[in-house]
């Protein structure tokens, strides 16, 4: 094609071409194709030019119509006819050969097709028996206006013409058709195939000419059925196509040629007898090799789910209605430890660990009654009585008439899973160097205290300690003095404490004492001199004698403060007033040391109208892929600029938010201004990677974040995939349902979903590997005391081991020093943001950080912004 030429010229040209040539065949066919198909015949043919026709409009579309309508009018010319009785003609071969081809195209998948079936096989004979009438009746209604010399318009003319017609599909479409997709022989060789054929076009010879056995004229015609039979089961029902076509072309032209049984019927009845012959020897044919090719299918399709099954690495029992297993896969057998015939014909509660639980049995039939599935975490035993977790699903195959007659378990066994879990619950709630419950499980305990204190209506009591002077243990020993000293002082503090008091470490330095059940607030003070009296005695650290004393303050509840927020913060409190008097001392706390309570409430009205007056501003803190050493995106970080207190760091209003309800409107406020500046990034050309936006947990619990995040997203032009959501793994756990499914809906919005503060929560992990999250975000108190704190890079290797078999990224938080990068880095860190790296900024610090961030080394200097 020309390359002046445009596209939609050469287009035309071609679809020009394609009409000529189809129009050349059809008239080459109906001219000069030896196989006589004259207007007013009383004789039957072959009707080549119809199936051909019909192919070609089933191949290269209905809309080529015209094509067959030229073909058939020069070719009636050619034959002698005069003008209007050839339009008539050419108009009954197009309309007749486009209404088969869209009667097949839409009620059938075609002959030629993989998944044709019997009914298939109706709808072709059906739309080549309408198609033909109509044809033929334009043919017929040029012989009844005398158009059409020495023709008589007789009823068995136009049976003639349309017997014709319907025979030329019904043998030449399908076999034109099976050269359009790649020769197929079916199961059998290409050589039994041929083998069959060639036997049944002798059959052929021999049914229509007597020859070349002449003594078996009697049984001729009756011994082709058999053969085609063993070629529709044996062969490709494009293989059977042609070999009906070469049998109906044979017995065709013996006929004509006065040979065979049929030639008698020439003179009879015009070759009726031979036609309703063919007919049903393609109708017996087609329907065999339909019927082969569907069993053949079904027996594929049995061994492959076979084959699939007994591969799966999940067990895999198919039970009746009543629960008798009927059979088992080999990793059923690896999981168990029973073979096969072991279980078959036993009941499905062999393997119960608690066959007389009834709940968890009648949860399981009724949500199988309800949806016909169930899955769920249960317990099995195995052969040797072994108790294991396994997670299952079980499904109901349902018959005939609707009612249950199998189920199938699939299952496979977590305990390596719940074994990680709760290494990881100990890691995660745990100081690994003492052996203390730490911060997040301390909290725990607190809050579920005060909650048996409020139905009890007696007191506890907080004790908060901090070593004195540790840091110079550290700083002249060395790390492993200072480890070796806080678990000897956690011995001690433990051996003070009673069996029901909770003894943890907050981290560094830090301990916390819980006692309930005090009647009198005074009692604490007991402990507190018990505390400090068996730190007197001195420690021996690597053949050094130390002396270590601790200061401790004291809140009690109610008195003192209602929640552990308060109770934390008022026992830190008197604990430094101990410092300030001097170290070595117990403090309680009391109501003067606070006088930041009348703050916070004029704090909360001055944040109302920051929203509203729109004095927050977002600063931008970078964070760097650790592996290529590039900026991979920036999280967005709220600051409150005061018109008369300058910038308010957000650990003093966030807190606020959340307690007056304000944390919505500030939330909108975030993603809207984030969404903005990273799509202005984008209009300029710089690259940011993605943005992170911090979501509180009231707009999750409101049920409309997903609509204000399309929103904002729709107003922005922001694409979904550069954004990305950051959630707090507590609130994650302790709203797994409404989480899900918001977090699948921003998921297939194409948002990135990241779970923050990642380690300060009880994670389920049957439940978080099914969470529609892309990453990790390690809390960075794991990583302020990395490396040299065990405990801390224990938890930090268990996050990331952890993330990583979960397909998720991993992103550490708070990275200020480069033995942490390397720490990180070494240990498969994905991602961090921290100090070291940058510092948050404003939007146009950022902006140039971005276009020439110069971090290429293996070791990251500290840039200029920190």
């Amino acid at each position: 094609m020309s390359r002046g030429l445009s596209a939609e010229t050469a287009d035309r040209v071609r679809a020009a071409t394609r009409l000529m040539v189809l129009a050349l065949c059809y008239f080459v066919v109906a001219a000069y194709g030896a196989l006589p198909e004259n207007i007013g015949e009383s004789v039957v043919g072959l009707g080549l030019p119809s199936g051909l026709a019909v192919a070609s409009l089933l191949v290269l579309g209905p809309g080529l119509w015209p094509a067959i309508a030229l073909g058939a009018f020069a070719a009636r010319l050619i034959d002698g006819l005069i003008w209007p009785a050839a339009m008539l003609s050419a108009a009954g071969a197009a309309l007749g050969s486009f209404l088969t081809a869209r009667l097949i195209g839409r009620l059938s998948r075609g002959l030629a097709g993989p998944a044709a079936q019997l009914r298939d096989l109706g709808v072709w004979l059906a739309a080549a028996a309408a198609g033909s009438a109509l044809g033929v009746s334009l043919d017929f209604l040029a012989v009844a206006l005398g158009l059409v010399t020495g023709a008589e318009a007789q009823p068995r003319v136009w049976l003639a013409g349309w017997m014709t017609q319907v025979l030329g599909i019904a043998t030449f479409t399908p076999a034109l058709l099976a050269q359009v997709s790649p020769f197929q022989w079916a199961s059998c060789s290409r050589t039994e195939a041929l083998i069959w054929c060639a036997l049944l076009l002798l059959g052929a010879v021999e049914a229509f000419a007597h020859w070349p056995l002449p003594s078996l004229a009697f049984y001729g015609a009756g011994l082709l059925f058999p053969l085609v039979t063993i070629v529709g089961l044996r062969c490709s029902r494009r293989t059977v196509s042609l070999a009906l076509m070469g049998v109906v072309v044979i017995g065709w032209f013996c006929t004509r040629s006065g040979w065979g049984d049929f030639a008698a019927d020439l003179a009879d009845t015009g070759l009726l007898r031979f036609w309703l012959y063919c007919m049903l020897l393609l109708t017996s044919g087609l329907a065999v090799s339909i019927l082969a090719a569907d069993r053949r299918r079904a027996k594929a399709s049995l061994l492959q789910a076979a084959g699939i099954v007994e591969s799966m690495q999940e067990g895999v029992m198919v039970t009746d209605s009543d629960g008798l297993i009927l059979s088992v896969n080999p990793a059923f057998t690896e999981i168990t430890g029973y073979v096969a015939s072991e279980v078959i014909g036993r009941h499905r509660s062999l393997l119960d660990a608690d066959p007389g639980d009834e709940k968890a049995i009648a949860t399981r039939k009724a949500a199988l009654a309800a949806s016909g599935r169930w899955q769920g975490e249960s317990w099995s035993r195995r052969k040797n009585g072994e108790r294991y977790p396994l997670w299952q699903r079980v499904s109901a195959v349902a018959g005939g008439r609707g009612s249950t007659v199998n189920y199938v378990a699939v299952f496979s066994d977590i305990s390596s899973l719940k074994v990680s879990q709760e290494e990881l619950e100990h890691l995660a709630h745990h100081d690994v160097l003492t052996e203390l419950p730490n911060r997040l499980l301390f909290r725990d305990r607190l809050d579920h205290a005060i909650q048996r204190a409020q139905r009890s209506n007696l007191r506890l009591a907080l004790l908060f300690l901090d070593l004195d002077r540790f840091k110079h243990v550290n700083d002249s020993l060395g790390h492993s003095a200072g480890d070796q000293l806080l678990r000897d002082v956690a011995m001690r503090l433990r051996s003070a404490v009673r069996r029901d008091d909770t003894l943890a470490r907050l981290g560094g330095d830090e301990f916390t004492v819980l006692m309930e059940g005090l009647k009198d607030g005074r009692d604490a003070a007991v402990l507190a001199e018990k505390l400090l009296g068996v730190l007197r005695e001195p420690f021996r650290v690597q053949q050094h004698e130390l002396y270590v004393s601790t200061s401790i303050g004291i809140s009690i509840y109610p008195q003192d403060a209602l929640t552990t927020e308060s109770l934390l913060r008022n026992a830190d409190a008197a604990m430094y007033r101990a410092k300030d008097a001097g170290r070595n001392a117990y403090w309680y706390y009391s109501e003067e040391m606070t006088s930041a309570a009348l703050d916070r409430v004029v704090l909360e009205a001055q944040l109302r109208q920051a929203i509203e007056l729109e004095q927050l501003v977002l600063h931008f803190q970078p964070q760097v892929d650790l592996g290529a050493r590039h900026i991979v995106g920036v999280e967005a970080l709220v600051r409150w600029n005061h018109p008369t207190k300058g910038f308010i760091p957000p650990a003093r209003f966030i807190h606020i938010a959340e307690e007056s309800g304000l944390i919505i409107p500030l939330g909108d406020w975030v993603l809207r201004a984030a969404c903005r500046q990273a799509r202005a990034w984008l209009d300029a050309g710089i690259e940011f990677g993605c943005i992170a936006v911090n979501v509180s947990a009231p707009q999750i619990l409101r049920g409309t974040l997903y609509g204000s995040v399309s929103r904002v997203l729709e107003a922005t032009g922001l694409p979904p995939s550069l954004l990305e959501l950051e959630i707090n793994e507590s609130f994650v756990m302790e709203q797994p349902v409404s989480t899900t499914e918001q977090f699948v809906a921003l998921r297939e919005l194409g948002v990135t979903l990241a779970i923050d503060d990642f380690g300060t929560a009880y994670s389920s992990l049957a439940y978080l590997r099914r969470l529609p999250v892309d990453k990790l975000k390690i809390d960075r108190s794991f990583i302020l005391d990395l490396p040299h704190d065990t405990n801390d890079a224990g938890v930090a290797r268990a996050v990331i081991a952890l993330g990583h078999s979960l397909q998720f990224k991993v992103v550490a938080e708070g990275v200020e020093t480069e033995p942490q990068h390397d720490f990180l880095k070494s240990e498969g860190c994905d991602q961090a943001q921290g100090f070291l790296y940058s510092q948050a900024m404003d939007a146009g610090e950022v902006e140039k950080l971005l276009r020439d961030w110069p971090y290429r080394d293996d070791r990251l200097p500290v840039p200029p912004h920190a």
